[in-house]
């Protein structure tokens, strides 16, 4: 067995490690070896370059060492990957480099359930590609500037900025945490509400957290304020008016879509009965029922967007569980609803993979900005597109589109207006960043 040749290979290399590296006692040592061997067999099948095995069970023991014997409470301090820190129920230690998964070991798994964990982790997992892939090599494998750069293809510096910048930015949020002392949502968690916020449709509960995150976030804050800003231009459904408008916000990684729909749903008050007769808890064979403008499941073909959240009326948040799958669709279903109003409002935010903003070919400093709505409709109505630029974009340009509304951090490209079955309304638009 592969495995039992790498025992016998570096069990006596691995404790001489630990007993010259980590701790100064020989029981320690050898427990420390026998787990550190035991949790590789466990993820063995998972590591992908069996070449660097023995850093990656050098990287494991450093950790199991951490959790089990290492004490530093100075958390409002210096704050790196191989700091310890406390689980909620306070009865382990952890290191946060326990909290990086990637596909060679799941060590965190066995304390997935910790809140601290999940916000370390997601922090991680919120820095762009290149900062993210050097902290994992750099501090989780323990490679080389120089084995990093070769791995990802970049600069010995690059290597050194992006795993900097990482780690900073890591130190930076773990910093409010623990000043805070309470959990704090993350930049992915907390975008599904902020238009929401900014609407001030959102429940106590949810305003109180989005503003944990806002007050120490500055690049959510400022998307926040832009688009309460926004609200003003933006003009409400009219009586029986099918209204439907999109914001656009490119983001370094990725954009974000929020989508705000308004229809009229004839047969609201028989929804709402079957409703309240399920307590708001929506049983499975709902998805057989059929109501015009109205279902209580939906599919989504677009792969390139992720759904992060649905919103009903006033602001309640609409769980659902996928029921379907194949290589053309998704099928959903809601599984809570509370009861919905005449004009019904439904509020989408995705996070898609098609840029927004893109530099041009001519020079990276002229950026091109592109926005369109994107469902499509079996009537007429309203249709609004908003595309989000830096407010200090110079020499704009806008060769399709309305207007221009200054919002603060951010200004937008508007076009509002009313559109036939299946008509586009696109912003199209050209500045120098």
């Amino acid at each position: 067995m592969e495995y039992e040749r790498i025992v016998l290979t570096y069990n006596k290399k691995l404790f001489l490690y630990i007993i010259k590296m980590l701790c100064n006692n020989k029981d320690h040592a050898e427990e420390i070896t026998q787990e550190t061997l035991l949790t590789g067999y466990k993820y063995f099948g998972s590591l992908n370059d069996r070449q660097k095995v023995f850093p990656w069970l050098k990287t494991i023991a450093k950790r199991i060492y951490l959790r089990r014997f290492y004490r530093n409470k100075n958390y409002d301090s210096v704050i790196s990957l191989d700091s310890p820190v406390f689980s909620n129920f306070n009865e382990f230690d952890l290191s946060i480099a326990d909290t990086i998964i990637d596909d060679s070991a799941d060590i965190a798994g066995d304390y997935e359930q910790s809140e601290l964990c999940g916000y370390i982790l997601s922090e991680i997992e919120n820095l762009s590609q290149k900062q993210r892939n050097s902290v994992i090599l750099r501090h989780f494998y323990g490679y080389s500037v120089k084995e990093t750069a070769d791995l990802l293809k970049m600069t010995d510096n690059s290597v050194k900025v992006s795993s900097h910048i990482g780690l900073e930015k890591v130190k930076e949020r773990l910093k409010n945490y623990f000043i805070k002392g309470d959990y704090i949502m993350n930049c992915k968690e907390v975008y599904a509400y902020l238009f929401q916020y900014a609407k001030n449709k959102i429940s106590g509960h949810e305003k109180e957290e989005v503003e944990k995150h806002i007050n120490i976030c500055k690049d959510c804050r400022d998307i926040t304020q832009s688009l309460a800003e926004l609200t003003k231009y933006i003009s409400p459904a009219q009586e029986k008016e099918h209204r439907n408008y999109v914001v656009h916000f490119q983001l370094p990684e990725f954009s974000l879509e929020y989508v705000t729909v308004n229809m009229e749903v004839e047969n609201y008050q028989e929804i709402n009965a079957k409703i309240e007769e399920w307590e708001g808890e929506i049983p499975f064979d709902s998805i057989y029922l059929r109501y015009p403008g109205f279902n209580f499941a939906f599919t989504q073909a677009d792969f390139t967007r992720e759904m992060l959240a649905e919103f009903g009326d006033n602001g309640f948040r609409l769980p659902f569980e996928e029921i379907e799958r194949d290589d053309n669709f998704v099928k959903y279903r809601y599984t809570k609803m509370n009861k919905i109003n005449n004009p019904h409002e439904l509020a989408i935010v995705y996070k898609s993979n098609e840029k927004k903003l893109k530099p041009s070919v001519e020079h990276p400093d002229l950026i091109y900005g592109y926005g369109q709505n994107w469902a499509r409709r079996e009537c007429g109505g309203k249709i609004g597109v908003y595309l989000a630029i830096p407010s200090n974009a110079k020499n704009l340009r806008i060769k399709q589109g309305d207007s221009v509304a200054d919002c603060g951090a951010y200004k937008f490209i508007c076009a509002d207006r009313h559109v036939l079955y299946n008509e586009h309304v696109t912003v199209n638009c050209s500045y120098i960043k």
